[in-house]
């Protein structure tokens, strides 16, 4: 169910977008460069990218700026015949693989939501595309079974996306020539609108991704905004203290609702809540939206019966309770008829 999203009464749970809004500094850097839109950004990337290779300390011909996470997939899917995808997982990578026509392999993940795939699978060859931490499930994976795909895989990109909100990274800087690293501009900059991802790699990789890319892919409007964000520190900080002390009272929430039987925190900037017995995920969604709260119905991402909520601002966890409040109070519209 889709409602206006213009007016006071709306919490976007469901995509993880930043309560904080932009940095203020992004923003000034694209108000700043609004009277270069009529150029192409000639200089512009390599300024970027430099900037992005200093943060993580390589040279710049190791890394490669993208429009976001699809295009940044196609590009690695563009040196393989092969996927292997995480279920339950992210299905961007899955998507984007059956668009190009290439073979699909699942990684089942058990019941703590670790891989069930032995490294020496990995032999079969094709990329391996593993988000850390994971979304839906927000884990992150044992490092010696991530050392042990990277000893086996032909090439591995992995989605560091929700890194800044996990202390506890395995292999985050572990430099091998069948590796690539994608972070985004979307989660921890507060730039979900900019679609800018970024690939680091090894030198010769990225010159062949780079000559597969498309002519100036990443515009002007999203490298300014960068630009301007990657000049304020103070933001990140502030996003990860305020996601950290919001956590528990969003899950507080949620475990004190009827119909949530499980709620997991995990390592990102949201929570995983399970439908109680009776209470049918997709109507539950439904019914929260009419209530102004979009919510993350799992099902699609390989996670039936979860749902993910997005840690967002204090309105938004004030239009959660009360509409967690009033559905449980009038529960038989979305209870399962059998209940």
């Amino acid at each position: 169910m889709e409602l206006p999203e213009n007016g006071p009464h709306r919490a976007r749970l469901d995509w993880n977008e930043s309560p904080l809004g932009p940095p203020a500094a992004a923003v000034a850097g694209l108000i700043a460069g609004a009277l270069r839109l009529h150029r192409y950004p000639r200089g512009l990337n390599e300024e970027v990218t430099a900037a992005i290779a200093a943060r993580h300390g390589v040279s710049p011909s190791s890394v490669l700026l993208t429009n976001g996470v699809d295009e940044a997939t196609d590009l690695v899917l563009s040196v393989v015949d092969a996927a292997w995808c995480v279920t339950p997982g992210f299905d961007g990578y899955r998507h984007r693989a059956g668009a190009l026509g290439k073979v699909v392999r699942d990684i089942p993940l058990d019941a703590d939501w670790q891989p069930t795939t032995p490294p020496s699978a990995f032999r079969a060859g094709g990329a391996v595309f593993l988000a850390q931490p994971g979304n839906p499930t927000g884990t992150v994976f044992d490092p010696r079974w991530l050392a042990g795909v990277l000893a086996e895989a032909e090439l591995v990109m992995v989605d560091r996306t929700y890194r800044h909100f996990d202390d506890a990274d395995p292999g985050a800087g572990v430099s091998r020539d069948n590796l690539v690293e994608f972070t985004s501009f979307s989660k921890e900059y507060g730039l979900a609108g900019i679609r800018l991802g970024v690939l680091v790699g090894p030198e010769e990789l990225i010159s062949v991704l780079r000559e597969r890319q498309c002519f100036h892919s990443v515009d002007s409007v999203s490298l300014y905004a960068a630009r301007g964000a990657l000049q304020d520190r103070r933001y990140l900080a502030e996003l990860r203290r305020y996601t950290d002390e919001a956590r528990p009272r969003f899950a507080a929430t949620l475990s004190a609702c009827d119909a949530i039987a499980e709620v997991r925190a995990g390592k990102a900037n949201f929570l995983l809540a399970r439908c109680a017995e009776g209470w049918e995920p997709e109507r539950f969604v439904d019914a929260l939206a009419a209530h102004g709260v979009w919510v993350k119905d799992c099902a699609g991402l390989g996670l039936p019966g979860w749902l993910r909520v997005s840690i967002g601002t204090p309105d938004d966890l004030a239009l959660l309770t009360e509409a967690l409040e009033a559905l449980t109070e009038a529960a038989s519209p979305v209870r399962d008829a059998a209940a």
